[in-house]
């Protein structure tokens, strides 16, 4: 998915978002619980792939 193609209605609503150096936090996000922990889920699995990824390439 292209961020530049996704439409407002997509991405949902919250009362607020703080954005840390190391963290993002949404509060009082308007969705389905056991959706958003399974979106967590995939998005951390992606990330240490790609951080295995990245150590095997810089380990060779």
């Amino acid at each position: 998915m292209n961020i530049g193609k996704v439409e407002f209605n997509k991405l949902g609503t919250c009362k607020k978002v703080s954005i840390l150096k190391d963290a993002t936090v949404i509060l009082d996000g308007a969705c389905d619980k056991k959706a958003t922990e399974e979106r967590c889920e995939q998005v951390g699995a992606l990330l240490d792939l790609f951080i295995l990824t990245i150590s095997l390439v810089f380990e060779s």
